[in-house]
């Protein structure tokens, strides 16, 4: 309601030009006693006050932007206090006036009296009465109080989920052998297994349920309750969030990426075939809503489009986790069966080798020069290397390779067909089958395939040769040379250059094989007289990174201990250096001694641990001012051997030095993990000499939320899964904060609850996933973590933000269909008729007895936008990936152009839609198509 003065009511200025004296009257002594307290007849519940003296109070004597009419108030006979307005003499119903601040269509808006759409707020009886701009900015305010305080939960709440898809468990493996051969027991002829730990989770799958939940919580909540608590009605907060923290994930975070790297650094998805299995389904997901609320069943949503809905869910989450594994891989890394395999054709039982593979139709290798990558990859048990990401470089020790090489009955096969075809050429030709060969080192025998083309009506003598290249004869491969014979009718023949194995890891090496005629003739001719031959290590030497981001050690401590890991290869002797660094509050020599020496890692070492001694009494006397906590930093760099050894991730790492108080109790550490150690840290601002201003005032702004989330137990507990349900509940009460706070605040400043979704609202909840985002461009090594997730996410907000509100309410409305629900179809009707005044009538005259009624409008034409630009985002993507290598990052220059055209997209969705909104008829009736 608009404002009143101090005593609770505002100054009639006699402006209303068509009062009668009695309202005249009335509002003089309004004006001089500050109510009207005029004993009149009650009014019955359902009746309207036929004259002022049955008015109990008014609350101000005109509005500007309607004059000739004020706002009363008055109580029924049940006690019950209503609103109306005097126009023309008589009192009317905010709902029978032109629309305006809580009158006509805004009438049951949240922010005014005995408004809908919000369940806790507004708690301050009267409220309605205080001055509408001074209410507008509290409830700002608090909007983004309870933003952050979703922030703090949503930690706690990750912290659970990290617990639950981090457990591991012991499994048994078939060993394997470096031939990537099942290893077999001699004496019982049983494969060897061995046990390993493996994750519970898949890591995709965790990425897309869990992890994606846990970043996405607000949106899906904000949904479910606003739909579960207004009684299973639409309302448009809800899905307007999921839409527009979409196109703010998608567009505005992928831009804050893209310009958070230096200068000329690259990143790129490295798991691109889950990532495109999400972005495909993230655009599908949004064309479905605009389906299913514009065309499928308009303005209606059935059960069963509820139900598909919510069914892409666990469909996507098979999808990935098959992706994950390599299902929709076109070949395998070994043949249909390993040693003893007999060919279809009934030849001769072969051993199956990693350089042995079948022949496309074209005669050559799927992996010749340009070819893809395929193959599965496998856990070589005896070492306990687990593989990370996916890429070709680590792969290439744990996995093998559809690796180009002919099989000669196949082949030779083709050959015969081809001969048959009666479309020989006239001049015969003879060529390696293919410009480039590849063989891992332990391939043994490399078989090279040479063809003859054209009439074979007579015999033909080649000769051929190997030339060193970077592989040199002797050391990586046994020089050769000879002949070859193609008899008459022959169009097929195979040498064979033997490769040589060592156990250092190496880079690829390359020669070259030559053909030469034997004799000087013009009958047959030379096509493809070389051809290189690669060889590919398989003696990885492995990536070296830490376990841990941050270590947190005891002041009492006398070292701090960090483990270094040596993943996806361990091949061979390697070395890495490290080295402590200052840089925080602790210092070399007070606090800690510094270490600067080169860790070695003998062969099929996947672990080593560095020793970094602490000094207590550097600590000095204890006192209120004294740091409680120290910190410094821990790098590895310099990986030898070169060229071969990586660094992984987590290359630099900060190490925590706490305070312990006195006394020899050992529970300092323990403390943090229990619930009294959150409490303590909850109260606590780290470091309050050396933090800022800024970081104290924001401890101090968040200290209530940090409490509330020290409710929730420690991650410790159940393996998180009392964190979870415990946050997931907490999260879901301050989510309807939100809902309140967002929802009377847009009532307030006439915003469309559409457009605070796509903004306001959808701002607050995704600040802390940008932030996130950003720090994940910088430290990571890949884009999986910044941008590669949020395409998944996306499609979790539509799959469980609106399909899963969407199919109680539409189930719900379906239950009524009965015979006995009268008075609940009738209170539907009412309330769908005066919701959506044009739509309305036309849905209650097609569904009767209830339906759940989603009015296309302003969502399908927002989503149709989004989904647009979300192709033309994708696609961006995609060619900064071709042409750059990456989808984040490059020179400075085209970082901030293609920042600012992912920008640019956002605003044109902002506007577009907000015009929509509030101009509906300047753009296409989605409707008429």
């Amino acid at each position: 309601m608009a404002g009143v003065g101090g005593g609770g009511l505002r100054a009639w200025r006699g402006r209303g030009r068509r009062f009668g004296a009695a309202f005249g009257v009335a509002m003089v002594l309004c004006c001089g006693m500050g109510v009207v307290l005029v004993d009149g007849q009650a009014v019955g519940p359902s009746e309207l006050p036929r004259d002022l003296s049955q008015v109990s109070r008014i609350v101000n004597g005109s509005d500007p932007k309607r004059p000739g009419w004020a706002q009363l108030e008055w109580i029924d006979t049940d006690g019950i206090t209503h609103v109306g307005h005097w126009v023309d003499g008589k009192v009317v119903r905010p709902e029978d006036m032109p629309d305006g601040y809580c009158t006509g269509q805004k009438a049951f808006g949240s922010c005014c009296n005995n408004g809908e759409g919000s369940f806790i707020f507004p708690m301050i009886p009267g409220e309605h009465r205080w001055d509408r701009g001074v209410r507008a900015a509290l409830y700002l305010i608090g909007l983004f109080w309870v933003f952050l305080g979703v922030s703090v939960l949503c930690d706690a709440f990750m912290n659970g989920i990290e617990a639950i898809t981090s457990q591991m468990r012991t499994k048994k493996v078939p060993m394997y052998d470096r031939n990537g051969h099942k290893k077999v027991d001699s004496a019982t002829g049983a494969v060897m297994m061995t046990e390993v730990e493996t994750e519970v989770w898949n890591s995709s799958v965790a990425n897309l349920t869990l992890m994606a939940l846990g970043s996405s919580t607000p949106e899906i909540l904000l949904s479910v309750i606003e739909t579960c608590g207004s009684g299973f009605y639409s309302g448009k907060l809800g899905p307007g969030t999921v839409v527009g923290s979409a196109a703010f994930n998608l567009l505005l975070i992928t831009a804050l990426c893209i310009q958070a790297l230096p200068d000329g650094e690259l990143r790129k998805i490295e798991k691109f075939n889950v990532y495109t299995l999400t972005a495909v389904h993230s655009v599908i997901a949004y064309a479905w809503l605009v389906i299913i609320v514009q065309f499928s069943s308009k303005n209606v949503v059935d059960v069963w489009e509820a139900a598909v809905t919510l069914g892409f869910m666990p469909y996507l989450t098979l999808f990935v986790w098959a992706a994950d594994r390599n299902w929709f891989k076109s070949h395998q890394v070994f043949p249909a069966a390993e040693e003893g395999y007999e060919d279809e054709e009934g030849g001769e039982p072969r051993a199956a080798t990693s350089g042995g593979v079948e022949m496309t139709q074209n005669g050559k290798g799927g992996s010749t020069e340009g070819g893809g990558e395929t193959g599965r990859s496998f856990d070589r048990a005896s070492t306990g290397v687990k593989q990370v990401n996916p890429s070709r470089a680590q792969r290439r020790r744990e996995a093998m390779r559809f690796i180009s090489a002919p099989q000669s009955v196949q082949t030779q096969h083709i050959a015969r067909r081809q001969s048959t075809g009666g479309n020989e050429a006239e001049q015969p030709e003879i060529s390696f089958v293919s410009p480039k060969f590849q063989f891992m080192e332990n391939v043994g025998d490399a078989t090279i395939g040479i063809k003859r083309s054209g009439p074979v009506s007579f015999p033909v003598t080649i000769s051929w040769h190997t030339v060193d290249g970077s592989a040199k004869a002797g050391e990586d491969y046994e020089e050769g040379s000879g002949k070859v014979e193609f008899e008459e009718g022959c169009h097929y023949k195979e040498i064979t250059v033997s490769i040589l194995e060592d156990d250092q890891w190496n880079e690829d090496k390359d020669f070259t094989v030559n053909l030469k005629m034997e004799s000087s003739t013009d009958a047959v001719k030379l096509s493809l007289a070389k051809t290189t031959v690669t060889i590919i290590d398989i003696d990885h030497p492995g990536e070296f990174c830490f376990n841990e981001s941050t270590y947190v050690f005891m002041s009492s401590d006398s070292k701090a201990i960090l483990a270094i890991e040596r993943r996806l290869g361990s091949a061979g002797i390697a070395t890495v250096k490290f080295q402590t660094l200052d840089g925080g509050t602790a210092t070399a020599g007070k606090q800690y001694e510094a270490v600067d020496q080169v860790i070695t890692f003998q062969p099929d070492q996947a672990a080593a641990f560095v020793t970094i001694p602490l000094k207590s009494e550097g600590w000095g006397d204890e006192g209120e001012d004294a740091p409680t906590t120290m910190r410094f930093f821990a790098e590895l760099s310099e990986p030898t051997p070169s060229g071969g050894a990586t660094l992984g991730k987590l290359t630099r790492v900060e190490v925590l030095i706490r305070r312990k108080d006195g006394g020899d109790g050992g529970d300092g550490e323990e403390e943090d993990v229990t619930w009294g150690g959150q409490f303590r840290l909850a109260m606590t601002a780290e470091n309050p000499k050396e933090a800022s201003p800024g970081e104290l005032a924001m401890h101090y702004i968040t200290v209530v939320w940090k409490l509330l989330a020290a409710c929730v137990p420690p991650a410790s507990y159940y393996n998180g899964k009392a964190t979870f349900i415990v946050a997931l509940g907490l999260i879901g009460l301050v989510t309807t904060f939100i809902n309140d706070l967002a929802s009377i605040f847009g009532c307030l400043v006439d915003l469309e609850d559409s457009v605070n979704a796509i903004t306001l609202v959808a701002l607050g909840t995704s600040l802390p996933d940008t932030f996130a985002s950003m720090m994940a461009a910088k430290s990571d090594t890949n884009a999986d973590n910044s941008i590669g997730n949020v395409t998944g996410s996306n499609s979790v907000n539509v799959f469980l933000g609106i399909g899963l509100p969407w199919f109680l309410a539409a189930c719900y409305w379906e239950a009524f269909k009965g015979a006995g629900n009268e008075v609940t179809n009738a209170a539907w009707a009412t309330k769908i008729t005066r919701q959506y005044p044009i739509e309305g009538p036309d849905i209650v005259a097609q569904y009767p007895t209830g339906a759940f009624v989603v009015v296309g409008g302003s969502l399908a034409f927002n989503t149709l936008v989004f989904t647009i630009l979300a192709l033309v985002c994708l696609t961006f993507l995609y060619v900064r990936r071709v042409t750059l290598g990456g989808e984040l990052g490059g020179p400075k220059n085209l970082q901030l152009m293609s920042s600012a055209f992912l920008v640019t997209l956002w605003v044109i969705y902002i506007l577009v839609s907000s015009l929509q909104v509030y101009h509906p008829d300047q753009f296409p009736d989605l409707s008429a198509l």
